[in-house]
């Protein structure tokens, strides 16, 4: 189950004061443009990475269905930055883990 989600330099979202904690229910209420719609992208693009998970519809992986959306990977990337990254912590069965995404305008990697 995914416990938090960290985001640094994607779309609006510079960065978090804080890694946002998850639960089996998470609402995230906000203002319009306050970034609700970015952390559930950023969920998506993140989940996707680790599980090689392919869009049912267009059967291509999240980066490219994000990409064509805002016309590039650049476009994910907060203006005037290099990267995005975006850190989940896990748990598995017990055991925590963390995976960290990170994209350059030019490549997309998860580790």
């Amino acid at each position: 189950m995914l416990k938090s989600i960290n985001i640094r330099n994607f779309k609006g979202i510079r960065e978090l004061d804080e890694p946002i904690s998850l639960s089996k229910i998470t609402v995230l209420i906000g203002r319009n443009e306050s970034g609700k719609s970015s952390i559930l992208e950023a969920i998506y693009l993140a989940a996707s990475a680790t599980q090689g998970f392919m869009d049912p519809i267009t059967r291509t992986s999240a980066i490219d269905v994000l990409s064509r959306k805002y016309l590039s990977l650049h476009n994910l990337i907060f203006k005037g930055s290099d990267n995005l990254e975006i850190e989940l912590d896990i748990d598995h069965q017990g055991e925590r883990e963390k995976i960290t995404i990170l994209a350059t305008p030019y490549e997309y990697c998860y580790f």
